[in-house]
């Protein structure tokens, strides 16, 4: 108890958070380009919005496929 006086409880990050260090995180989603003010539309880099979808939503759109590396 000495130590969490000098600093302080332990924080617990959002679920959120954690994503990026699952082991599934960069193979099972695809990112398909969208219009701006499709919900959860997400900017990046190259000016364009994308949007998440995982293979069984996909309904026929084209996509890219998540790669840690960028090789699929």
């Amino acid at each position: 108890s000495d130590y969490f006086e000098l600093t302080g409880r332990p924080i617990l990050l959002p679920e959120y958070a954690f994503y990026e260090s699952h082991i599934n995180t960069y193979n099972r989603d695809y990112w398909v380009e969208v219009p701006a003010e499709t919900p959860g539309a997400v900017l990046l880099e190259d000016k364009k919005y994308y949007k998440k979808f995982k293979h069984d939503e996909l309904a026929g759109r084209e996509g890219v496929l998540e790669s840690l590396n960028g090789k699929n």
